[in-house]
């Protein structure tokens, strides 16, 4: 799992390289696609070295320290998860849904006064 997010990341950094090789380098978006490149590099290879166990004592020893500060931190990853599921999964219109049912129930209603 590491490596296929390794790779992952490593390929979002080559398309904002991409990405900053489109505009004239001394333009802002051309620096700033520099940066996130730079910072996704960074992340892929603190990926790369990975060790599992040592991550997970880290982050128990920092929610042992910081309590409020971690509760926070896992609501706001929560919120975070949340809304990008929610930009990433395909949703039926609530008019649809609920049209189809409301349909069917005025029409029983129809037949059963009939």
């Amino acid at each position: 799992m590491t490596q296929d997010t390794d790779l992952e990341t490593q390929a979002r950094a080559n398309a904002a390289y991409s990405a900053a090789g489109q505009f004239s380098p001394d333009c802002i978006q051309a620096q700033a696609a520099q940066l996130v490149a730079g910072r996704l590099e960074d992340i892929a290879e603190t990926v790369r070295h990975l060790d599992v166990q040592e991550t997970i004592n880290e982050v128990s020893s920092f929610a042992r320290r910081n309590p409020v500060a971690f509760l926070g931190a896992t609501a706001l990853a929560g919120f975070a998860a949340t809304r990008f599921l929610k930009t990433t999964t395909p949703q039926t219109t609530s008019d649809d849904a609920d049209g189809d049912v409301l349909t069917q129930t005025r029409s029983e209603a129809r037949y059963a006064a009939s």
